[in-house]
């Protein structure tokens, strides 16, 4: 844990951010995380948190109930509670933000039964939520838990569980990656929502029920929200699947001719290319338009427009496409888009600090980045009244860009109505 806290602080607004990664990588100290110019700048105490991850976090079966990584955080917003007035901070003002794993995480809080004690923050913020992403039962994670315990030789173990805690975490670490494996087929996608591999787990106790369920029928914390998206989520991860480079340009093309109809089935695959066109050479960006659609965009509007009914909703997009993104530098498919947490440096302004591929901004995108916190800042104050973003009526976002701008037709241009009829079951074949 890190705390930044200003000098003189007292009875200060209290941001708790918890970071992304898949819930297999990343930690709090990454330079893009570091707090020190918020506290400075914007008079809020600011703390961010580790917890545990992949199978130390969310291994779960018959033997065990998983979610260790969510307990961690929620005993970090306990500690938050009986210390933060020690760094100058009101205990009573917390929000709890955070982007991809971590705005699941900070969903996952919201969606917990209100007779669990977790209910210590006033205000959430989740960037880039994946919140179509269903999560597993316990029955369902058996067969992850059974092959991952084989793998480590405790197949064969009359309590596996007791067998995996005499290996070192070395051991353990080194074998993640089986866990994998049971997700790797029946590909299609009411499959591929449930194939986070290691995530939070539906175990009856803590965690009962997903956080798209909770939205939509208001059985969530009710505190004001803020939710948005990049404007190229899933850009980014394409280069993982195809390569980059010609390679990338071919594969990629493959799978937008025959990918889509098995993830889709070949009636919705037609309609989908129709709706994301696609010439030789730019497959790739057809593909990323459309899972971006799919997989964030639509679903964080769906979410918002059911939020919303119960208590004040923001909603943003962050469609600048940054001169140099540190977390994305690497991918030539990212240059030019706003790519999956290129948002995160903006709201930490922390592009001084984070040098991966030695990354600096115009004048204009530091007027941005202070937008952005003072956006975040002015939430984590004042979560009822904040003059930068509009509260969600259905149609109003702020797109963060240069210009920051209203816009009212995101969810048409982002084919959402379709794109509802596809994930709620109106649309089968």
């Amino acid at each position: 844990m890190n705390v930044w806290s200003p000098v003189g602080a007292s009875n200060l607004p209290v941001l708790v951010y918890v970071h992304g990664g898949g819930f297999v990588t990343g930690c709090s100290a990454r330079e893009r995380y570091h707090g020190a110019f918020v506290a400075g700048s914007a008079s809020t105490v600011v703390v961010t948190i580790n917890y545990r991850l992949g199978v130390f976090g969310f291994l779960a079966g018959r033997e065990l109930s998983g979610n260790y990584g969510i307990l961690d955080q929620q005993y970090a917003l306990k500690w938050v509670q009986k210390n933060i007035a020690v760094f100058g901070g009101d205990p009573t003002r917390v929000t709890l933000d955070g982007q991809s794993a971590g705005a699941i995480s900070v969903a996952t809080h919201l969606s917990m039964p209100s007779t669990i004690s977790n209910r210590h923050f006033r205000a959430a913020i989740m960037q880039s939520n994946p919140i179509l992403m269903q999560f597993r039962t316990l029955a369902n994670q058996q067969p992850q838990y059974d092959v991952f315990s084989s793998a480590v030789g405790c197949g064969f173990a009359s309590s596996r569980l007791d067998c995996m805690r005499e290996l070192t975490w070395e051991t353990l670490l080194g074998y993640q990656n089986w866990g994998v494996a049971p997700f790797v087929l029946n590909n299609t996608w009411q499959n591929v929502i449930y194939k986070l591999p290691w995530a939070p787990t539906v175990d009856g106790s803590l965690i009962t029920q997903t956080p798209s369920t909770a939205f939509q029928t208001g059985t969530f914390y009710q505190v004001p929200i803020v939710l948005g998206t990049v404007a190229n989520e899933t850009t980014g991860f394409l280069p993982l699947a195809f390569g980059e480079g010609p390679g990338g340009v071919i594969f990629g093309g493959i799978f937008y001719n025959t990918g889509l109809d098995t993830l889709f089935g070949t009636s919705l695959a037609n309609k989908i290319r129709a709706l994301y066109p696609s010439t030789r050479t730019n497959s790739e960006d057809a593909l990323g338009r459309a899972m971006t659609d799919f997989a964030f965009v639509c679903p964080v509007l769906k979410s918002a427009t059911w939020i919303s009914q119960y208590v004040p909703a923001y909603v943003y997009q962050m469609t600048h496409a940054p001169t140099c993104d540190p977390n994305n530098y690497q991918h030539a498919i990212c240059k030019g888009r706003a790519c999956h947490s290129a948002d995160v440096d903006f709201v930490f302004h922390t592009i001084s600090l984070d040098r991966r591929g030695n990354c600096n901004w115009t004048p204009a995108e530091s007027d941005l980045s202070w937008e952005m916190l003072q956006a975040w800042t002015n939430f984590t104050a004042n979560p009822t009244s904040i003059s930068n973003l509009p509260r969600w009526n259905g149609k109003d976002l702020l797109q963060f860009d240069l210009p920051s701008k209203l816009s009212s037709n995101t969810a048409a241009n982002s084919n959402c109505d379709f794109w509802y009829d596809v994930a709620y079951g109106k649309i089968t074949n």
